[in-house]
């Protein structure tokens, strides 16, 4: 099956009370934290962009649990091992599996520069919050990104031209 994260909606009730026919939902507390804070126990982020959440970013409860994310990487704010308590749902960094922190290189012909798709995961980088290789989802593309340059591949297919699939040029 495939892994299920649940989370707090009360940070989209704007956009979901904009978009619903009639009434309104209500709402309790905000979303959680809105800081950095240590992600993951260790400062890294946890990959949930392969579960129903996607490529969640905001400040958000997820599980009980506040986190900061971004393009479905999140990262505790109060410290936790977020990713160790919810089972690590898109790979252990470093294990090979469908997410986390892959620590090889980009391994496709012509790598795609996504500078600007990259921003806030770069910044995060930057300050030591993510690792330098990461897994996400681009558009629905699974991605493996080098946060350095700002360049991905398609994830698991060398011979995908992502930039191609992702209608840009880089």
């Amino acid at each position: 099956g495939v892994a299920g994260v649940y989370a707090k909606v009360t940070g989209y009730l704007n956009w979901i009370n904009k978009n619903i026919k009639k009434g309104s939902c209500g709402g309790g507390s905000g979303g959680g934290g809105s800081g950095g804070g240590s992600g993951g126990g260790s400062g890294q982020g946890c990959d949930i962009s392969c579960t129903n959440l996607g490529a969640l970013t905001g400040s958000f409860l997820i599980n009980g649990m506040p986190v900061s994310c971004v393009s479905g990487i999140c990262t505790s704010t109060d410290g936790t091992n977020f990713c160790k308590a919810i089972g690590y749902p898109c790979g252990k960094p470093g294990s090979g599996g469908s997410g986390g922190s892959n620590q090889g290189g980009l391994q496709c012909s012509k790598p795609c520069q996504l500078k600007r798709t990259l921003k806030r995961l770069r910044r995060k980088y930057r300050k030591g919050k993510l690792p330098r290789y990461v897994d996400v989802s681009i558009n629905g593309i699974r991605s493996h990104c080098d946060l350095k340059p700002a360049k991905c591949c398609v994830k698991g297919d060398p011979s995908a031209n992502l930039c191609s699939m992702l209608g840009v040029s880089g």
